[in-house]
């Protein structure tokens, strides 16, 4: 389910047809099989340098070691105490010399901490017969501001095209991750399974080795039927997300979702350290703040893969407060406790972002009636009370207000949920609801992505200052197709009608809310309209 995307395969047509191939086709067809187009124009990548383990050098020539090192996966501790790339030469200076010393004893627990785990991670990689390792707090010069920012955005290439991952679980002391088919008591409880950069290191590596805290081997994927589902435990990943080789075919809710439960010493690497797994790129810039960086992160899932599960999440502190960007979640703890699905989510339909927001072609869902805190006329009653106590008072009026509101639908169905949204806004919403105007300025609905099966419903409140004579923002672009007069001069055709939808007030801002009953939500055609809309 989620293995990596493979690679196209590109055949010499000509030659399969000239050929008889009749009996055992694809074996006898190999040397028909052209090598990769791309590959000549697009190079994978490797790291800046690695740890030579027989030399105890660095090695900057990547044609050495292609495919033939190993790279750690470990937990930081307190700043100081790990190697650096500065701090590393000297080290790897005295392990030259302790090594051609035949009376030099092997470090133990006594030794500088950082050096002790650089020596048993090249030992290790060592003892697995493979020549370089890498290891990310010594191996980038993060005095380079420039190759600190493009080893960030290449740290997904360079696990995939590893051979290995070392696993250094710094706090598990039993002699097995694994006894009798069960995980060994505090297995699935180690500080590693918690940092974020891990999640990118463990899915993106095609094998993983693991060691506990005397650097003795506990668990090994690379051996025959690995207990790889009770591993996947260990590692509070998918099975099939564990050790998958490269970037999964899964989506990008689901990786968001896992992300959630990690956490990172810097607030931008929540982004970054997801860069990989998700199949994008983008600048590391530190200092910009989490919510800048998801944004940016999502932005590149959006124009890279279209992946519009990345809108499936909830919670009425979760929203994004950015311009333009309602439909993002400020933290990845907004898909904590959504309802997994597996596979990427593609709309049918174009998918704009820009500064105003996303423009898509979604669902709407009209409710038959929305009720406020139990009472809308008492509700609205305090609400105009509290805004005029705010102005009067010189205060600023941008405040938000957190509801419970009722929500029932044409199917006889009710949802019932936390709101939040501006005070402004929850006014105007229950005035239209007063008068019985559903062309008041503002009006809520529940709208999702149209043609994706797996696309959640959110509440959207929508604006649409619009001149009586046309059908508001409803409109189905689909029923113009068909023929149907909207009432306005050049819409005769899909084209003119598709533009006018673009370019109307039509605009719709996300509301934040608690979870939503899915499987309440009308799901027949007779309850759905469709509109195209800029969210932002």
């Amino acid at each position: 389910m989620f293995i990596k995307r493979e690679p196209i395969q590109y055949w010499d047509l000509k030659g399969l047809v000239d050929e008889d191939l009749s009996t055992q086709f694809l074996e006898n067809a190999k040397h028909h099989m052209k090598r990769h187009p791309r590959n000549s124009v697009e190079q994978p990548r490797y790291p800046f340098r690695v740890i030579n383990t027989q030399t105890l050098q660095f090695e900057r020539d990547n044609i050495l070691y292609q495919k033939s090192y190993a790279v750690l996966s470990h937990t930081w501790t307190q700043v100081g105490s790990e190697v650096t790339f500065q701090t590393a030469h000297a080290a790897l200076e005295q392990a030259r010399k302790d090594s051609a010393n035949p009376r030099f004893t092997p470090p133990n627990d006594s030794t500088d901490p950082g050096v002790l785990k650089l020596r048993k991670a090249i030992q290790a990689a060592k003892d697995l017969n493979y020549p370089y390792i890498w290891i990310d707090n010594c191996c980038i010069d993060k005095t380079d501001t420039l190759e600190l920012i493009e080893s960030i955005a290449s740290m997904g290439d360079w696990y995939q095209n590893a051979r290995v991952c070392i696993i250094y679980l710094d706090d598990f002391n039993e002699d097995n991750l694994i006894t009798n088919d069960k995980l060994t008591r505090g297995a699935d409880k180690t500080r590693w399974a918690t940092r974020g950069w891990t999640l990118q290191e463990v899915v993106m590596c095609p094998d993983a080795v693991f060691y506990n805290k005397k650097w003795k081997v506990v668990a090994d994927t690379r051996k025959p039927n690995a207990p790889r589902l009770e591993l996947s435990k260990v590692c509070r990943v998918p099975a099939k997300m564990l050790c998958c080789g490269g970037t999964p075919n899964a989506a990008a809710a689901l990786v968001l979702q896992i992300a959630a439960r990690r956490k990172t010493f810097k607030p931008e690497d929540r982004a970054y350290s997801l860069m990989g797994i998700l199949g994008v790129r983008m600048r590391a810039d530190y200092g910009e703040g989490q919510t800048k960086a998801i944004s940016r992160l999502f932005d590149r899932v959006l124009h890279t893969t279209g992946d519009v599960s990345i809108f499936n999440w909830a919670g009425i502190h979760s929203r994004c407060t950015g311009p333009g960007r309602s439909m993002y979640p400020a933290d990845f703890q907004a898909f904590k406790h959504i309802d997994l699905i597996a596979k990427p989510a593609i709309a049918l339909s174009p998918v704009t972002l820009n500064h105003i927001g996303v423009h898509a072609r979604f669902d709407i869902c009209k409710m038959k009636e929305i009720t406020v805190e139990d009472d809308n006329f008492r509700t609205l009653k305090t609400l105009r009370l509290l805004d005029k106590s705010l102005r009067d008072s010189g205060k600023p009026t941008n405040v938000e207000c957190s509801c419970t509101c009722d929500f029932a639908f044409f199917n006889d169905e009710l949802i019932i949920t936390t709101v939040l949204c501006s005070l402004q806004s929850l006014i105007a919403v229950l005035e239209g609801l007063e008068n019985h105007n559903t062309r008041s300025g503002l009006q809520w609905v529940m709208a999702r992505f149209s043609g994706i099966r797996d696309a959640d419903w959110f509440l959207c409140e929508i604006k649409h200052d619009t001149p009586s004579f046309i059908d508001g923002v409803f409109t189905d672009t689909m029923n113009s197709m068909a023929g149907t007069h909207l009432g306005m001069p050049g819409t005769s055709n899909a084209g003119n009608s598709m533009q006018y939808l673009k370019d109307s007030e039509f605009l719709g801002r996300r509301v934040a809310t608690d979870d939503l009953d899915q499987a309440a939500m009308p799901q027949t055609k007779e309850f759905i309209e469709h509109a195209y809309l800029w969210i932002g």
